[in-house]
């Protein structure tokens, strides 16, 4: 979804958000960033073939297997649980 990922990564910059990402080790040269963007590589073993972003109390899931889907979930608890886990993962990756 090369076309809609652009345009989600110009509303980023837009309203200038950072957005940290933890990608796959392998997956080094496929990445479309803007200039908000942090990265950090993890072995692929680690991660969920569902992308999740966190932001506010909110968590959105999105599998990227025909057919689509996308899971938005508003609740405190899970959003701080979510992001408890990615900061984990955050501290213990590569730059």
């Amino acid at each position: 979804l090369p076309i809609e990922l652009n345009i989600f990564l110009k509303r980023i910059e837009k309203a200038k958000l950072n957005e940290k990402v933890l990608i796959r080790e392998d997956f080094r040269k496929k990445i479309l960033k803007s200039k908000n963007s942090k990265f950090k590589y993890i072995p692929k073993n680690y991660l969920s073939p569902v992308t999740t972003m966190i932001y506010g109390d909110k968590v959105a899931n999105f599998i990227f297997n025909e057919p689509y889907y996308a899971i938005l979930t508003t609740n405190k608890d899970l959003a701080k649980s979510f992001s408890n886990h990615f900061n984990l993962l955050w501290k213990t990756a590569k730059r």
